[in-house]
Parts: C-alpha cells; sequence; structure tokens
C-alpha cells in the first residue's frame, strides 16, 4: 500500500513538474511575439487552474500603469485565452480556417481563437506604453496578422484573421475600445501608405 501511495505521489510531482515547465516554455514563446511589438524585453503571465478558479474578472488580459503612465513589464493573460494560443500552431491546420475567405461563416472556435490573437496583441501594445483603449486595440487589430504568423499562419491566413477580428469582433467591442480613426487612412493608420487593411 505504501508503495503504491509513494507511487502515485511521484507521478502527481512529475506531472506537476511537467505542467510547470510546459507553462513557463509557452509564456517565455508569447513574451518573445509581445517584446516585438513593445520593442522592449517583457513578459507574459499565463493565468494557472487555481487562478482561473477563482477569477471574477472579465478582462482577457491586463497591464498594469503606475502614476506616471509607465507600464509594468508583464502582461497578464486569463488561461484560456493561454490555452488557445498554445494549441494555435495545430488548430490553424484545421479545414475550418477556409472559413476566412467569408469571415461571417466562420464557427466560434475560430472567432474564439482569433480574439485570442488580438488579446496578445492588444496587451503587447499596452507594453509599448500605449495606455489609451481607443488607441491600443486599433493597433492590436492591426498586429492581429503578426501575431498570427509568428504563430505558423502563412501571410494569406494571417491576414483573413487580422479582417475577421475588423468585421466581427472590433464592432462589437466597448465604446472605449473603438475609434472612428480606426480605419485604413485614419489618423491610427499604422501604414499610412498601404491600402492593406487592417493588416
Amino acid at each position: 500500500m505504501r508503495l503504491i501511495l509513494l507511487i502515485l505521489v511521484a507521478a502527481l510531482a512529475g506531472l506537476f513538474l511537467f505542467q510547470k515547465h510546459s507553462k513557463a516554455a509557452e509564456e517565455s514563446r508569447l513574451a518573445a511575439i509581445a517584446s516585438e511589438i513593445a520593442r522592449r524585453p517583457v513578459s507574459i503571465h499565463c493565468q494557472g487552474a487555481v487562478g482561473e478558479a477563482i477569477d471574477v474578472t472579465a478582462e482577457s488580459g491586463s497591464v498594469e500603469f503606475d502614476a506616471t503612465g509607465r507600464p509594468a513589464d508583464v502582461a497578464d493573460i486569463k488561461r484560456k485565452i493561454c490555452q488557445r494560443l498554445q494549441d494555435f500552431p495545430q488548430a490553424r491546420m484545421s479545414a475550418k480556417f477556409a472559413c476566412l475567405d467569408a469571415p461571417s461563416s466562420c464557427d466560434a472556435s475560430v472567432v474564439n481563437d482569433a480574439i485570442a490573437l488580438d488579446v496578445l496583441a492588444h496587451e503587447s501594445w499596452h507594453l509599448e506604453r500605449k495606455q489609451y483603449e481607443a488607441l491600443t486595440e486599433c493597433y492590436a487589430l492591426q498586429t492581429v496578422g503578426f501575431v498570427a504568423t509568428k504563430l505558423g499562419s502563412d501571410n494569406i491566413q494571417a491576414r483573413g484573421l487580422a479582417r475577421l477580428v475588423h468585421l466581427l469582433v472590433y464592432p462589437h467591442m466597448p465604446d472605449a475600445y473603438r475609434s472612428d480613426e480606426c480605419r485604413d487612412g485614419g489618423a491610427l493608420d499604422l501604414r499610412p501608405d498601404s491600402s492593406a487593411w487592417p493588416s
């Protein structure tokens, strides 16, 4: 009986260490993407199972700013968003992603994957010192394609995912996250010399 108990404890400890290593590797991969957008070394913290169980907040991610408007060096991202980002390199190869030619035909899983890409882009722009939500989200919208390519999408799929966020997600965001200048040629256009929108 004691031997069985020791084996069980060892197995649980091994599982815990494997999950911890896997989470750290995923956070490191996402931090590399965020650091490119933020133009400085930053970290990503993915919420754990315990944090998810007691979480009552609505935000998918967050970055703390101090009183002077300086952001922290880490973004906190909800567990379900991190899981979607972790699974995206495999998920993106699914036939379901053929819907990107007509985004309104995409099912909820593809839309949720696109939202996860947008969350990482959004929090990365906060880490870059963009505090105001409308500006941050407009820049994020234009960076969804970049995040998608970093996670394995080709350029066509990446543009389709950015277009999906623009057409299906952005219009339903709270007013504070939207701007009339978030458009091709608008004041918040990151690439005003290009007619490609949003990426």
